[in-house]
């Protein structure tokens, strides 16, 4: 009989839990994700641009101030795992932002293909997790 009781107990926590996680989670948004699709090709750009010598600064600002409104706009319309998402993507863009623009250096053929790579992989589980969201 204790057996059942804890099992019982345990049935009703775990749909507890489901029904609040899922209350957490929006569903599947085609907004979200092509907002996704457009973040990684400016981003992707950016880094080849980055990877051009001599840097060309206007364009690199001109870029950057495409990216950033986007993810701000991103980040205003999303669930918590969305935003955790974008904060991982944005935090990725501001950190190569910061060792490129303030330090005028190009980046290197190698650098740049590493970035390039590693960003695509980031968005890739990105709209991954997007795409595997119910109501799709």
């Amino acid at each position: 009989m204790y057996l059942k009781h804890g099992l019982y107990r345990f049935t009703l926590v775990a749909a507890l839990f489901a029904l609040t996680a899922c209350s957490w989670i929006d569903g599947y948004s085609s907004t979200a994700h092509q907002q996704l699709l457009m973040l990684e090709q400016l981003h992707l750009q950016f880094i080849s641009d980055a990877a051009a010598a001599p840097l060309d600064q206007r364009l690199l600002s001109y870029e950057d101030r495409q990216i950033r409104p986007l993810f701000s706009l991103a980040l205003s319309d999303s669930d918590a795992l969305r935003q955790s998402n974008l904060h991982v993507l944005e935090k990725n863009y501001q950190r190569l932002y910061r060792r490129v623009v303030p330090q005028e250096r190009a980046l290197t053929p190698f650098e740049a293909g590493i970035l390039a790579q590693q960003t695509e992989k980031l968005y890739q589980q990105a709209i991954n997790g997007e795409q595997q969201r119910s109501g799709k």
